[in-house]
């Protein structure tokens, strides 16, 4: 799998486990989805990071976003 790839579905299943964390804690119940794309996330993110030579600077994440989407949109 392409490490920017990974990269990018990592930010965004980490950031879809944001709404899931808080409407567990407002239910009162375990956020046991939540965290379980918490995981996921910091799996892929933890992949991209070690296959990519030169890491994710700050600065590179839009690019790389742009870079990935429009690998797979043409």
């Amino acid at each position: 799998m392409d490490p920017d790839l990974a990269f990018v579905i990592g930010v965004v299943v980490g950031g879809l486990s944001i709404p899931l964390l808080l409407a567990a804690f407002t239910d009162g119940r375990l956020p046991r989805l939540a965290i379980l794309f918490i995981l996921v996330s910091m799996g892929m993110i933890g992949f991209a990071v070690f296959n990519q030579p030169n890491g994710y600077p700050i600065a590179e994440i839009p690019s790389v976003f742009v870079d990935v989407i429009g690998q797979y949109v043409r």
